[in-house]
């Protein structure tokens, strides 16, 4: 038979095979059982996350002749017809190499013919954002009244090219990234089944490396093995020019207790295995910056790349060395010379060094006994499955979860609690949906050119970090981006609520103020939106707009400053604290 790379073989064949996308799956599988369609879909979301194979389920469940609770039965002869390629019914097309307007003419002008076999026709538009203005326009009409036995299912990566007339006739669908304990858990089945030996620090770091695109972890996973017949943590330290995040551990350890010569030792591997040094001292700092949110809140769920284990490491370490250390590694990244890093990287921890001496004793207690697990010798039955629960307790992996079954309902758990956690940060803020509201305002009357002008000058605010006098001020608004400008406003993006509302939060006060009409050249009104709330606008605009609803905009009046300092806003010393703590890093 011949070879399938990881990511064919175990491509998703149907709806409970899907992971991570709970809510749209059972929208799909109700609207199935209801037997009640949409005429067209749009289906976005980053690479990797399950866009086409759920358009494929979709289209197989649709036209299944025995669906089970909305899913394909995999058995009757359409099932069977559609997973061997052998139906003309359901047809899918590549937007990027098929994206002139004669293409879609093709289509419209064939949609009239009917089914040859199903019930439905079904056109899976892959990266439709590739396709002409030309080709959406011809497209309008056909998907705003199509025969009643044409389905079309539109897929992007990016929405934003999509003309808004086209997702105004579609239902959307956003696929989130994978969750990393998601993709742990599918590439040990995947390992389970095909008997390869493993290590768990290994898909601990594969995981993190797919950055939520399963395609691309399985990608990563099959090279790995390809490498050494096996997946180890050094094949993939070695094969992707990483550190592990126990490298970098034991590295901030080792800055912690002054011991130099391991240092030197370390900084050698960082020669021999990292490529881009900017890319390792970001993951640094967000290993130090999980160690400080941990001290301040005491929730594990807040933890994504590093486990208890590893925290409890630096319990002893008092909150303002840790943020010592993390401002040292951001000065680091404000060097624009990428070859200076490795010397400038040197200076700041023997500076460090000479801070901490004789302060800390800090040890790395390996707490996992057996780190990998060989299944060399293991049949493929019950007995199996029972090897290798033994095998995953004596490693003391997901806190000794009597089997492997419970380590995913384990791992499904913390998922739903991280969830909760960061969407109620959004929904329990009683100013989110005015802040939006005032952000549509703002993009009615937004200028490109001016957008242009504001972002060039709002990149020197990174020139003032090493200003004593702007220092503090800076850190509020580092590593930001301008969404929409216009004469006299701004909207600012941040990667989380907690900085968004700092922002928001400052621009009460005068120094905050003065600061930001130096650098700007003039006074603009400032509205801070996260990540979510940006998303939140995007779609409110579009759906005002598609409805022809969008209000006439108003002046932008600018508030006027209520305090003379921003250290005097309030009181509440955890508050202060975060205030000092650098947020995401990487760039948006």
């Amino acid at each position: 038979m011949k070879y399938k790379s990881f990511y064919r073989k175990y491509r998703p064949n149907s709806f409970s095979e899907i992971i991570s996308q709970e809510n749209i799956i059972r929208i799909l599988k109700n609207s199935i059982l209801n037997n009640n369609f949409n005429h067209a879909y749009l289906f976005s979301g980053s690479k990797g996350t399950g866009k086409t194979s759920t358009a494929k389920i979709f289209a197989k469940a649709i036209n299944c002749q025995n669906n089970i609770d909305g899913d394909a039965c995999n058995v009757c002869k359409n099932c069977v017809d559609i997973n061997l390629n052998n139906c003309i019914d359901i047809l899918e097309i590549d937007g990027a190499s098929n994206n002139g307007v004669d293409e879609i003419r093709k289509i419209r002008d064939n949609i009239n013919l009917l089914p040859m076999n199903f019930k439905y026709k079904i056109y899976i538009i892959d990266e439709v954002h590739m396709l002409t203005t030309s080709a959406f326009n011809a497209l309008l009409k056909t998907l705003e009244e199509p025969p009643h036995h044409i389905i079309f299912i539109l897929a992007t990566t990016e929405p934003y090219k999509v003309i808004p007339t086209i997702i105004s006739r579609c239902l959307w669908f956003e696929f989130k990234k994978i969750n990393i304990n998601e993709t742990k858990k599918h590439f040990i089945d995947i390992l389970v089944k095909e008997k390869i030996n493993f290590e768990i620090e290994a898909i601990d770091e594969l995981a993190v490396l797919s950055e939520g695109s399963l395609r691309d972890g399985l990608n990563y996973l099959e090279k790995t093995f390809n490498y050494a017949n096996n997946i180890t943590l050094k094949s993939v330290e070695k094969i992707f020019s990483v550190l592990s995040t126990k490298n970098k551990i034991l590295f901030l350890i080792n800055i912690f207790n002054c011991n130099i010569e391991q240092v030197i030792k370390q900084l050698t591997l960082f020669d021999e295995y990292i490529i881009q040094y900017k890319k390792n001292i970001i993951d640094f700092i967000y290993i130090l910056e999980e160690i400080l949110i941990y001290a301040l809140t005491k929730k594990t769920e807040l933890l994504k790349i590093i486990n208890m284990q590893q925290v409890n490491i630096f319990s002893e370490v008092i909150k303002s060395d840790l943020l010592l250390i993390l401002n040292s590694f951001n000065e680091i990244l404000n060097h624009d010379d990428i070859d200076d890093l490795k010397p400038i990287l040197i200076l700041k921890i023997l500076n460090l060094i000479k801070t901490f001496e004789n302060k800390y004793l800090l040890n790395y207690e390996e707490k996992i006994e057996i780190s990998s697990i060989n299944m060399e010798n293991v049949n493929n039955n019950l007995t199996e499955k029972n090897e290798i629960t033994k095998i995953l307790k004596k490693t003391n992996i997901e806190n000794n979860i009597e089997n492997l079954n419970s380590i995913v309902k384990a791992e499904n758990k913390n998922f739903i609690k991280e969830k909760q956690v960061f969407d109620i940060a959004t929904v329990k803020n009683p100013k989110n949906d005015e802040i939006i509201d005032k952000a549509i305002n703002l993009i009615l009357q937004a200028d490109k050119d001016i957008r242009k002008v504001v972002s060039e000058k709002w990149k020197n605010i990174s020139k003032f970090i090493n200003d004593n006098k702007f220092r503090n001020i800076t850190k509020v608004y580092i590593n930001t981006i301008i969404a929409a400008a216009s004469n006299n406003g701004i909207i600012i993006i941040t990667k989380n609520i907690i900085q968004s509302n700092l922002i928001n939060q400052s621009f009460l006060s005068k120094e905050h103020r003065n600061f930001l009409n130096m650098l700007l050249e003039n006074e603009y009104m400032i509205y801070a939106l996260d990540k979510k709330q940006w998303q939140e606008t995007r779609e409110k605009y579009q759906e005002l707009l598609a409805k022809e609803m969008l209000p006439k905009p108003v002046d932008i009046l600018i508030s006027k400053p209520i305090i003379d300092s921003f250290t005097n806003l309030d009181k509440d010393p955890t508050l202060n604290f975060v205030k000092k703590i650098f947020t995401e890093v990487e760039e948006i």
